[in-house]
């Protein structure tokens, strides 16, 4: 067995040491073969293993083979995996984290979105907020056999009608729940709200489901619903006054979540939705 050496200044006497700067690892039963940590090309970056990993971003990690980590305090690990935006995390093999604080694991999945989650063998978060994604294999390519769990939010102080996205922002390409052209998803959708200005006042929907197939085009995508849904209210004055409507969203082919409050009070308003896709 090599002998370890480690190199620390006396100023570094009370901190932790980080790393064996150019040293082999010792040998072991559950180590393997020695391997060599040394500095990456970004500021504060380490590397990990095989001479093909880069560690080019601030503060970036990389451990493996062929991995790379260019985003500032991104980590990658693995074989052949980039994690490419700030707080990022890709590990398994050839996935890609590209989203700010993203994670992609498993076999060639890509998480794009912002906080966005990838998983399994080749599921893609579409790029969407918040979005996880799983997939156990795919058909052709990654992502046109898999599932997503999401969440929306929405806030109202009237009773006009309020339609939900993940970041309480206009609806876009990336705070929707959408699906590419020529692709069909199923729609499960829990719903609650909750009044802030009356305590104890609270409503909720479950069990609302639909089919959204979307063909050549975004604008042709179409909404079928199988159910509205079961609406429970809890509290005083509301009856039945909440409303919840899904329709096709035509722009970023998705759907149009929407909520019409009971009064004017301050209500917080979320949505699980989860979804079955098929490309």
């Amino acid at each position: 067995m090599r002998k370890l050496v480690v190199f620390a200044s006396l100023a570094l006497a009370t901190s932790p040491v980080v790393a064996v700067w150019g040293q082999l690892l010792p040998t072991s039963p559950l180590l393997g073969a020695p391997a060599i940590v040394r500095l990456g090309t970004g500021t504060g970056s380490v590397v990990g293993g095989s001479s093909t990993n880069v560690a080019s971003g601030t503060d970036a990690t990389v451990f493996g083979f062929g991995n790379t980590a260019s985003g500032s305090y991104s980590f990658a690990f693995g074989e052949n995996n980039t994690s490419s935006s700030s707080y990022s995390l890709a590990f398994g093999i050839a996935t890609t984290a590209s989203g700010p604080g993203s994670t992609a694991c498993g076999q060639m999945s890509t998480a794009s979105g912002n906080a966005g989650f990838a998983c399994g063998g080749g599921s893609l978060d579409r790029g969407r907020i918040g979005s996880w994604a799983w997939a156990s294999s795919y058909d052709n390519t990654p992502g046109d056999s898999q599932t997503s769990i999401n969440t929306l939010i929405g806030f109202t102080t009237s009773t006009a009608s309020f339609r939900l996205t993940s970041d309480l922002n206009n609806a876009g390409s990336a705070n929707v729940v959408n699906i590419p052209v020529n692709t069909a998803a199923f729609y499960s959708i829990i719903f609650t709200g909750k009044d802030h200005t009356t305590t104890g006042n609270a409503s909720a929907v479950s069990g609302i489901t639909g089919f959204l197939d979307c063909g050549a085009t975004l604008g042709a995508c179409v909404w079928s619903s199988t159910s509205t849904g079961t609406l429970t209210n809890h509290g005083t004055g509301l009856a039945a006054n909440t409303s919840v409507s899904v329709a096709a969203d035509t722009t970023n082919g998705g759907i149009n979540l929407s909520v019409t409050p009971p009064n004017s009070h301050t209500w917080d308003w979320v949505a699980l939705v989860t979804t079955t896709e098929v490309q």
